[in-house]
């Protein structure tokens, strides 16, 4: 049984078929990119999955689970986690409270009246995790720091330690790269490589071709709303359909 299920999934805007019959899965330790040229559709993908879109056709199934229907927060709770492209963090909070409110609303502990019986807070086990997480991204001397003081880089490293403390089984991670310099790309590769290795399915929308080469074990190119091609990374970008939608080659 696949991690993640994508079938024959749509989305119209008045007019405009902005995705057209997407059909692709995922695997259990397994990172796949979805790639394209601007205005493909990838990014309203992962928006159709997550549950921030409805769909126009198509379903999605999450571990032999189908999730439609759902609200973005009940699939979040079901194990799928996801990043924007557009840096999503509180400045003025530090690093590991971050991952602690992360915590909190995926168990649905957030609320006045928990707050004021004192059942809101974190608890050791969840401090625990927060700690585990920063460790394995490289943060864990970072953890007392506000966010507000770090560089874009550490941030995107922020916002992903923070998708990962709820312990998912499956990561949308967009545009991950975006803002960052070769080094820092290549740190953040790293962190995307052993969470997959120990088993995390991830799909990664990004337009750095060296980031999707470091970290995705397959690509699913996109263009106009559908898929052009599903190969190994090397072998979709050898695809002339691919070359020339994506690459701009032969147009």
């Amino acid at each position: 049984m696949s991690r993640l299920e994508v079938r024959s999934l749509s989305k119209r805007f008045g007019g405009l078929l902005a995705v057209d019959g997407v059909s692709f899965s995922v695997e259990v330790g397994e990172c796949v990119g979805l790639i394209g040229p601007n205005g493909a559709g990838k990014t309203t993908v992962f928006s159709l999955i997550a549950g921030e879109r409805e769909p126009t056709g198509g379903s999605v199934v999450l571990e032999g689970r189908s999730l439609d229907r759902l609200a973005a927060f009940r699939r979040a709770r079901l194990g799928l986690a996801r990043t924007y492209q557009r840096l999503e963090v509180f400045p003025d909070m530090t690093v590991l409270d971050h991952l602690l409110v992360a915590q909190l609303a995926h168990r649905g502990s957030t609320g006045v009246i928990r707050d004021l019986l004192g059942r809101g807070r974190p608890t050791q086990t969840e401090i625990g995790r927060a700690t585990d997480v920063l460790d394995q991204v490289g943060l864990a001397d970072e953890a007392d720091r506000v966010v507000a003081s770090l560089s874009l880089g550490t941030c995107r490293l922020v916002e992903l330690a923070r998708a990962l403390v709820t312990s998912p089984s499956l990561l949308l991670a967009d545009e991950p790269s975006s803002g960052l310099d070769a080094e820092e790309s290549a740190r953040l590769g790293e962190v995307l490589v052993r969470q997959r290795e120990a088993g995390l399915a991830i799909v990664v929308v990004e337009h750095d071709l060296d980031v999707v080469a470091q970290v995705c074990d397959r690509a699913v190119v996109m263009d106009l709303g559908r898929v052009i091609a599903d190969a190994p990374v090397a072998e979709a970008l050898a695809d002339p359909a691919v070359r020339s939608a994506y690459l701009g080659v032969g147009r």
